[in-house]
């Protein structure tokens, strides 16, 4: 995937603008995670899963971060996720499968966003 392919219309320009992007590397389907902790840090593991008996999962790249960036992270995947219900109507699996807890999925994560994510109000 082409970082450029990404849609960020939820973003304003300004917003967009304040970040730096120039030493983002080349996006990696990732499939499988892994969380882990200790007292001052989360570590979060990516990658792909195997999908024959032989094969093994493998994890390429890893995200630490602080307790209350653990927080923010579980806040801007909820409010993209929100988002993303809104716009396409449902979530699905691998298969293309619509998940049958989708709704309630949706509405738990739009709430998070809207009590927790600074800023978030699109739902009333």
């Amino acid at each position: 995937m082409d970082n450029q392919d990404v849609d960020r219309s939820h973003l304003g320009n300004a917003e967009y603008a304040r970040v730096d992007r120039s030493l983002l590397g080349k996006g990696e389907y990732a499939d499988y995670f892994e969380v882990g902790h200790d007292f001052v840090a989360f570590y979060v593991d990516c990658g792909q899963q195997a999908v024959y008996g032989k094969e093994r999962t493998r994890v390429y790249s890893r995200i630490v971060t602080s307790p209350f960036g653990a927080i923010s992270l579980i806040g801007v995947l909820a409010k993209a996720l929100c988002e993303y219900a809104e716009r396409y109507r449902a979530f699905r699996d691998d298969e293309g499968e619509v998940l049958p807890d989708g709704k309630a999925i949706e509405e738990l994560l739009c709430d998070y966003a809207k009590r927790f994510v600074p800023g978030y109000d699109k739902r009333p």
